[in-house]
């Protein structure tokens, strides 16, 4: 079944599927409040990991979140860099090809 296509939430989403939001989260350094990930950092920060399954993701969040982990995992990136390339308007794919060239170097 296609949950996305009923106009679930990722949050939905991965729930019914057994999973919670401490999949997504990726170890990282200061993140700025005031950046795009901020308030999702603020929701790990401020719960002890036990609890951590009862944080509520905004779908963006959860997009940002796993964009993150898939790119500073598979390229070996330190997140910290990435978050300030997003806080700073960049869009994901562009993100991506900068990243991509520099480790083909």
């Amino acid at each position: 079944m296609n949950f996305r296509l009923r106009d679930n939430t990722w949050l939905y989403t991965t729930l019914r599927f057994g999973l919670g939001p401490e999949i997504f989260y990726v170890p990282v350094g200061v993140v700025a409040k005031d950046s795009l990930y901020g308030k999702a950092y603020g929701y790990y920060n401020h719960k002890p990991k036990k609890e951590w399954k009862t944080i509520l993701l905004s779908d963006n969040d959860i997009i940002n979140l796993v964009n993150l982990k898939l790119m500073s995992e598979h390229y070996g990136y330190p997140p910290e860099k990435i978050i300030k390339m997003r806080s700073g308007g960049r869009e994901f794919d562009s993100i991506n090809n900068e990243i991509r060239k520099e480790k083909e170097k």
